[in-house]
């Protein structure tokens, strides 16, 4: 039979509105009180109910994230970095694969919201999957402009493409191929391209850039790998 508040209340020999107390540490509560609480807890083995601590104090410690492809190796650590600092500060990651498809995104997001997760982190590439029904739930964007009224977090793209090309004229390369997503996607990505341009062009190099129409698609990631080296 699943252990109840009462009976970790009768065992600490104190009253059940206590043991809420202590476990939704609210209130004054003995070091004495305390410890006899979690004691009786650990001998009848009871867990609390998260639902209905979530009720009471108004969060779920719950965080929700979006990614395209988790068996992408960036997105693949990105979320364990994501969770492992998460759980460091005790929160639970509910993880979302939608392989970037806006209508799996659109239904994540409806789940988030009913689950009440107090905060998403959306590593997607799709704008408009957050309507107005969720406007009141804290997103943050993952190298992506979602909208502007989603805040971005970004490595220095330009920076980036700029010690990459600098790099590679240094170790005496001569021709220097860029591949790149669509520039229709509006991503801080995009500015790795514009630096490894300019590079080129202060060194007096002809850029070349291929863009891949579908960034998820195998096929055409190697399609366009190898045309790069023919």
């Amino acid at each position: 039979m699943k252990a109840k508040i009462s009976d970790v209340a009768k065992i600490a020999g104190v009253s059940p509105t206590t043991v809420s107390r202590v476990l939704n540490n609210r209130g004054y509560i003995s070091k004495e009180t305390r410890e006899n609480v979690y004691k009786a807890m650990k001998e009848i083995n009871y867990f609390p109910n998260d639902i209905a601590r979530s009720l009471f104090n108004k969060r779920t410690n719950l965080i929700g994230m979006i990614v395209p492809q988790t068996s992408n190796p960036f997105f693949g650590e990105l979320a364990f970095h994501i969770e492992s600092i998460c759980a460091s500060l005790n929160y639970k990651v509910l993880l979302c694969n939608s392989l970037n498809r806006i209508d799996k995104e659109k239904k994540y997001v409806e789940m988030l919201i009913r689950n009440q997760v107090d905060g998403v982190i959306a590593v997607t590439y799709n704008r408009g999957i957050f309507d107005s029904e969720s406007q009141s739930l804290p997103v943050v964007a993952v190298d992506h402009y979602l909208s502007t009224d989603i805040p971005t977090v970004s490595s220095d793209n330009y920076a980036g493409g700029k010690q990459a090309t600098e790099l590679l004229i240094s170790k005496g390369c001569k021709h220097i191929v860029h591949i790149n997503g669509p520039l229709k996607l509006e991503t801080p990505a995009n500015l790795r391209r514009k630096a490894y341009e300019n590079v080129m062009k202060k060194d007096g190099k002809q850029p070349i850039t291929y863009e891949i129409s579908n960034t998820f698609d195998r096929n055409i990631q190697r399609e366009t790998i190898s045309k790069v080296f023919e």
